[in-house]
């Protein structure tokens, strides 16, 4: 993806399109901010975000908004901080931000409010991403038990069932059990 079709596919317009489906705006294959900044560099990135937090700061009824210094500063810290968010998640908090989830940010807006809701969003995020792969991991491992419908076994739940008939087998499985602290 060129860097034009990157700002037009992660734009804050398109924000509300990523929300309705949050579940994708973490585990889909958008790139982090990491990712971002390593394939387009590290000022495409900073720029980027500048457009994401203008775009918030312009939503709020902020009587001031931030200085460019302060908006550089800002999102050169997101990268530093949470370079492994993915930009969807960037957007979806933003939109989280305007409907209120992390408070109302009032007459001034200040970068600290900003962060300190990033850092409990990231941590939000790698929770939900964490629950996610573990699930997946634990599908997998059921689907692995089970081939061609038939139930598949361990070792040790095979010997434990007493499927091993033969006694040489068997004297020579608990030998081995005996080694790797089993039976």
């Amino acid at each position: 993806m060129t860097s034009e079709e990157y700002l037009q596919a992660y734009a804050p317009a398109n924000a509300f399109r990523y929300a309705q489906h949050e579940q994708r705006c973490h585990t889909g294959f958008a790139p982090t901010l990491r990712d971002t900044a390593g394939l387009y560099g590290h000022e495409f990135a900073v720029g980027y975000i500048c457009t994401v937090v203008s775009d918030f700061v312009a939503y709020t009824s902020a009587s001031r908004g931030l200085s460019p210094e302060q908006l550089r500063q800002l999102a050169n810290i997101i990268i530093l901080q949470y370079g492994g968010m993915k930009v969807t998640e960037l957007l979806l908090f933003f939109i989280k931000c305007k409907s209120g989830v992390f408070g109302k940010f009032y007459s001034t807006i200040d970068t600290m409010d900003i962060t300190a809701a990033l850092c409990k969003w990231y941590a939000e995020c790698n929770r939900i991403k964490g629950e996610h792969y573990y699930r997946t991991q634990q599908e997998e491992r059921e689907k692995a038990l089970h081939v061609d419908g038939e139930e598949r076994l361990t070792f040790q739940e095979a010997y434990d069932r007493g499927l091993f008939k033969n006694p040489e087998t068997r004297k020579y499985i608990e030998k081995l059990l005996k080694a790797r602290g089993g039976n």
